[in-house]
């Protein structure tokens, strides 16, 4: 009984930590398409201008 419950756990956590690396993916390839290579290298430089700024 506790192998059982041992296996379905693994199951579980494997698909949520595949999600966790396919989604971002997904995500970023879709935004891309969206708003252009150009317009997207814009805005990550831009976002990494902001978050490297000392307030």
């Amino acid at each position: 009984m506790e192998i059982k419950k041992i296996i379905a756990n693994f199951i579980s956590l494997s698909f949520i930590q595949g999600a966790n690396y396919l989604t971002p993916l997904l995500i970023l390839s879709y935004i891309v398409r969206i708003v252009g290579s150009k317009k997207f290298g814009l805005l990550y430089c831009e976002n990494k201008i902001l978050k490297n700024r000392e307030c």
